[in-house]
This record gives C-alpha cells, sequence and structure tokens, in this order.
C-alpha cells in the first residue's frame, strides 16, 4: 500500500493487518467476552522510496540483500516492488539487477543519483518522479509543510518558504524563519507576484551551481490548479513537485521520513520512530477498551470549511476510532463527497446533521511559552463560533491545533474520545519522546502546545 492510498478509512475491517511495511489496523476481536469490535483506520508506515526493498522506514543493507535475492532467483520481484532502484525495464517487466545493487550503495553512502520516490499528483493519484539525491536546495509551502519539513532537519537544505511571517505561527516554524532561506511572500492561493519570485530564485541558485531541486508541496494546497502557468513553469525549470499528503497525521509522519533522507539527514528517521512507537501506545490503550461507545466526528478547517469525505483534513479521528460521520448519513455522504472543503455560508449548513457526536476543527494555533492566554482562547474559539451555536452538538466542538505532529493531534483526539483512558500523565508519557524528536517543538512542555480547544475551555476562559 503506497502513499496514495493510505488515506483511506477501514470500516468493518476485523484484523489485524501485517506486510513488509509498518502497517496495522487497530481492533478488538469480536467476541462474547469483549463485547463489540471497533472499528478503525488502516496506519501504514513507509519511506516511498525505489530501493526501499523490504518497506519499511530506511534503505540499508536488509534492502540490499533482497535485491541480491531477486537476481539470485531466491526471491520474486512481484513480492517486493521497490526492489526495482532504478525503475528500468527488460521487455516491458521490471528488472533487477547489480544496477539497483549500485544505486541502493549510493543511496547509503549519500552520493549524488538520481531517485525515485512515490508522492501524490494533483488529483491525490499516485504518482513515481525521479529525484536529484541528496536534495540541497528545497522550497516548501504551505503552512502545515511547514512543521515536518523543520522536523525532517531539512532546514540547512532549503533555499527558500512560502509562507507570511507575520502570521504564519513564528514561534513553531522559528527554526526556519531564522535561517538563510528566503522568505517568499505569498498567500495560501498564491499570488503572481509570489510565483515570480519563486521562478527568480530558481534562476539565482542555477546561477550559483544548483537551481531548486524539490518542491515541497502540501496537498491540501490546491492553487497550483489554479493557473496552468504554474505547472508550465515548473516543467520548463525542471522543477519536481513533491506532493505531500501532510495534512494525514500518518502522511505527516512518512512525509517527515521521505524528506529527512532526500536531504540526507537522520532527524526525519528519528522522528518517525518516534512517532510510530507513540501511536502504537495510543492503540494498545484504545485496544484494551471493553465495549468502546463508538463516537461519530466530521472534521471542518480554517473554522469554516466542511471537510469531505475523503478530503486529508477528515482522516485523523478515524485513526484512533472515530466513526465519520458520512458513514452514518447517505445524505452527508452524498453531500460532501470529494477530497476538498466547503464552505459554510450560513448556520444551516450543518442543522441537518447536528446529531453527530465531536466537530473537529483544524486550525493553525502558534505556540507560546506558558501557554495561550484566556483572551487568546476566547479569540480562537469566537472565530466563527455563530455557525455552530444553534446546532446540539455545539459543545461537541474541539479546535485542534494543525501545527503540530501527528502522533500528537493522533493522541489528544484519543483522549476526547476516551477521556478516562488518556489522562494528562498518560499522554504526557507517550509524547514526550515525539517532543524531544520533534525539532520544532523540542524543549516545549505539553502543557504549552494548547492541542486542543474544547468548550470547557472556552467556558474556563470566558469565566475567568
Amino acid at each position: 500500500m503506497a502513499l496514495g492510498k493510505m488515506q483511506l478509512i477501514a470500516i468493518g475491517v476485523v484484523a489485524i493487518l501485517a506486510t513488509a511495511a509498518i502497517s496495522f489496523v487497530i481492533i478488538k476481536n469480536n467476541n462474547d467476552d469483549e463485547g463489540t469490535p471497533l472499528d478503525v483506520g488502516v496506519a501504514e508506515f513507509r519511506l516511498d522510496v525505489y530501493g526501499n526493498a523490504n518497506e519499511d522506514l530506511k534503505i540499508d543493507e536488509a534492502d540490499k540483500q533482497i535485491i541480491q535475492d531477486i537476481i539470485d532467483g531466491k526471491k520474486d520481484i512481484a513480492d517486493y516492488p521497490l526492489a526495482n532502484a532504478n525503475m528500468d525495464k527488460v521487455d516491458k517487466k521490471a528488472n533487477v539487477d547489480a544496477g539497483d545493487l549500485a544505486l541502493v550503495d549510493k543511496m547509503i553512502a549519500g552520493e549524488p543519483c538520481t531517485v525515485y520516490i512515490i508522492c501524490l499528483d494533483a488529483s491525490g493519484g499516485e504518482v513515481e518522479l525521479p529525484i536529484e539525491f541528496p536534495v540541497t536546495n528545497a522550497v516548501c509551502w504551505g503552512s502545515n509543510m511547514l512543521t515536518p519539513f523543520i522536523n525532517s532537519g531539512a532546514v540547512d537544505h532549503c533555499a527558500g518558504y512560502m509562507a507570511k511571517k507575520s502570521s504564519s505561527y513564528p514561534v513553531i516554524n522559528d527554526v526556519l524563519f531564522s535561517s538563510d532561506a528566503t522568505n517568499i511572500e505569498v498567500s495560501r492561493q498564491m499570488s503572481k507576484s509570489g510565483w515570480q519570485d519563486f521562478i527568480d530564485l530558481d534562476s539565482e541558485c542555477t546561477s550559483a551551481g544548483k537551481g531548486i531541486d524539490a518542491f515541497f508541496v502540501d496537498h491540501s494546497v490546491t492553487s497550483l490548479n489554479n493557473d496552468p502557468n504554474y505547472r508550465v513553469d515548473l516543467h520548463n525549470s525542471g522543477i519536481p513537485e513533491i506532493r505531500l499528503a501532510v495534512a494525514d497525521p500518518i502522511g505527516d509522519i512518512n512525509a517527515t521520513l521521505l524528506m529527512g533522507f532526500l536531504t540526507c539527514e537522520t532527524a526525519g528517521y528519528d522522528y518517525a520512530v518516534a512517532s510510530i512507537d507513540a501511536y502504537r501506545e495510543v492503540v494498545d490503550i484504545i485496544e484494551a477498551i471493553t465495549n468502546p461507545v463508538e463516537k461519530t466526528y466530521m472534521c471542518v478547517t480554517m473554522s469554516t470549511y466542511i471537510c469531505q469525505n475523503n478530503s486529508t483534513f477528515n482522516s485523523l479521528p478515524a485513526y484512533v476510532g472515530g466513526v465519520p460521520y458520512y458513514t452514518t448519513d447517505s445524505t452527508f455522504k452524498y453531500r460532501y463527497e470529494g477530497t476538498s472543503s466547503v464552505q459554510m455560508m450560513s448556520s444551516e449548513a450543518l442543522s441537518n446533521y447536528d446529531d453527530v457526536n465531536y466537530i473537529f476543527c483544524s486550525n493553525n494555533i502558534d505556540i507560546v511559552d506558558g501557554g495561550l492566554s484566556d483572551q487568546s482562547i476566547i479569540a480562537e474559539w469566537e472565530d466563527g463560533a455563530d455557525l455552530y451555536k444553534t446546532l446540539d452538538c455545539y459543545e461537541g466542538r474541539v479546535l485542534v491545533n494543525a501545527m503540530l505532529p501527528g502522533a500528537v493531534k493522533l493522541a489528544y483526539i484519543a483522549s476526547v474520545l476516551y477521556p478516562e483512558q488518556f489522562s494528562i500523565d498518560v499522554l504526557e508519557d507517550i509524547l514526550s519522546p515525539v517532543i524531544e524528536k520533534s525539532i520544532a517543538i523540542n524543549g516545549c512542555e505539553l502543557e504549552d502546545l494548547c492541542v486542543l480547544i474544547t468548550y470547557q475551555d472556552y467556558e474556563s476562559a470566558t469565566a475567568a
């Protein structure tokens, strides 16, 4: 299963998956002693690079051994599709030979070469791209992209980034903002002047020896589709568009892993390992729940945009046992089919669907020393709140800090769904290693991260 497929939500799955990749489903056995099973989402972790023959988190000697075994006829290439590191073919069939071993050797040594990765195309499908390795002049775009890019350790390999310093969370992004990378001032929707600055930066880099060799794009940012000239410019400049589903919490981990590999930095791998360990601890706790009560949810982004069924923003709670509302209401499912989001124009938008248990709103909230003030909590909550106040589920509205690592968000969403199992002490035990390995939030206290703002937090802030 590759990156594009990981966004699918598994409903009714009844077994734990075990593959070469780190892939599993959280599920309780369906028997009389343990009660009703709890369906949750499929999570898969993998470095999506050809040459990663065993489909784990890194390319190493184990991958070389599999490639050698295929060459020797001991293993079948059909079972190891990523073993064809150089993606060559003989008679239209994937070919694994000494050339693949030589290429993997170069990857392990960090030597210049062309590698092939799997990412997303503009429609969310899988695409295989050749990338000049190692990446030295990257540009990243999208507020959700900046944190995983920082956590990958790639900042020293960054030529520029597309975000406005004045409004793009200066604390959590400080490592990038204080670097020598060029701040390309553009909006989420992409301005003509911002795009020209991007092209000019590529020209400057080319004059200095090497142009922009990777354009990391948050897949939820769609405005490259608004002008065909953008991708014409990318093609003419030879800049690969690497779209990654970083709004998805599992995508966040895989993207960080990939960017760390491409820049020959170990931080991305260390972050991925810590995050996966944390996720598994959350899994263990959920798996032990007897007779769990299913909780339905829907997701909203930017305060007022309802996430469509297959939006990357809509996946997070399903990984920890939440039930997507569209699976329980056929009218809602039909109305919000798609992968993007739909703006709420009035409080009537959700009036027929307010039997949902939770509305998780993805908000970009900067972290501050000592945590958010009461005034900040009130301001965050009241942004767009008029659209929800008349709903029966108003008190089930939860603001989720989209800027934080995926594993942190997953653990806190689990704490909303199962509060008795996830106390603050449990969360600290689970997430401390993630914070330590996350460059963007290393040194922060958990209570300062402002992961969630609930109705109870809002009430406490207004009372104060």
